[in-house]
């Protein structure tokens, strides 16, 4: 036999199979042989199969992780940050009746990781923390560190909080919260969502920024059936229709992290058009709001307050 050619057995899978047969091969002065156990039909129990591997675990890395960390860091970036800054986790029912790939097996994701781009939902997948040690430990802060975390109810941030994902949200470090009612039930969960973030220690806890999202068409479907009239005489009402929201957003504002406002516009541009009296109460309600608060406050893309003094030219 030529000394160029090893004996070499090609393994069939579906047969188990073991078929002799020859490749060349040029065999480095710098491997070794191991041996290796292998049974087949055509070879004795036991036998030894000669493979050849490098010397050194040196040789046997990767050519990934001969990259600079700052060029690998930077691939896991595109891998795991939203486009958009923003990313929904949605849990699986609710993925289902949105046709989500495996949301109906049982091995499918416990949350889907979604976010919009071009008017359509695309979804982000952490399976790249899977391949080894090494690339979770480089990737996992970068995903829950540089994307922001959005939920369109209080509840759904609490639930994905404690089911399985607790040790992740102590990583989280941008909340993006839609507030859709500003009573009941969803005033009650988010005072836990509250309590929950102004709870944690800074030493326990990457949380640094909650931005709470509110709709003007909602404060003013609250407001205008029930005051009529001059809005100086109806400033109690006002405050009396918002006190509870009022009382959470000042306990939110005893945490240690910045807080920002973001009164939604329609896409109109405003509710009713050139109605003064609904921009009157609009105004109102978010200057309560946004004292309550501290930190920024946006109506629509405009800065209107700035901690708790009122921005330049802001209405």
């Amino acid at each position: 036999m030529p000394p160029t050619q090893i004996p070499y057995l090609m393994i069939v899978k579906a047969s188990i199979l073991a078929v002799p047969t020859t490749i060349p091969t040029m065999v480095s002065s710098t491997l070794k042989t191991e041996p290796f156990i292998f049974k087949g039909s055509d070879c004795k129990p036991n036998s030894q199969l000669q493979v050849f591997l490098p010397d050194s675990p040196q040789e046997r890395i990767n050519h990934l992780f001969r990259l600079p960390l700052e060029l690998r860091l930077m691939i896991w970036n595109l891998c795991l940050l939203s486009p958009t800054g923003l990313v929904e986790p949605i849990d699986r029912k609710l993925a289902y009746y949105r046709q989500m790939p495996k949301s109906n097996s049982p091995s499918g994701p416990q949350f889907y990781l979604i976010y919009q781009e071009d008017n359509s939902d695309s979804y982000l997948t952490l399976s790249l923390l899977r391949t080894c040690r090494q690339i979770c430990e480089e990737a996992f802060p970068l995903f829950w560190k540089k994307n922001t975390f959005l939920f369109n109810s209080p509840s759904g941030f609490l639930k994905f909080s404690t089911q399985k994902v607790r040790f992740a949200s102590q990583y989280i470090t941008s909340l993006h919260l839609n507030i859709a009612s500003f009573q009941g039930t969803a005033l009650n969960y988010l005072e836990k969502v509250a309590d929950s973030l102004t709870k944690r220690r800074p030493s326990e806890s990457a949380f640094c920024q909650l931005t709470l999202a509110l709709q003007e068409t909602e404060i003013v479907r609250l407001l205008v059936d029930h005051i009529s009239g001059d809005l100086r005489t109806e400033e109690a009402r006002i405050s009396d229709r918002f006190v509870d929201l009022e009382r959470i957003f000042r306990k939110v504002a005893q945490g240690l992290f910045d807080k920002v406002l973001h009164v939604e516009c329609t896409p109109t541009g405003g509710v009713d058009g050139t109605d003064a009296f609904v921009e009157e109460i609009l105004e109102k309600v978010i200057s309560i709001l946004a004292g309550a608060l501290g930190g920024k406050c946006f109506w629509g893309s405009d800065l209107v307050y700035d901690g708790f003094m009122e921005a330049n030219d802001a209405f």
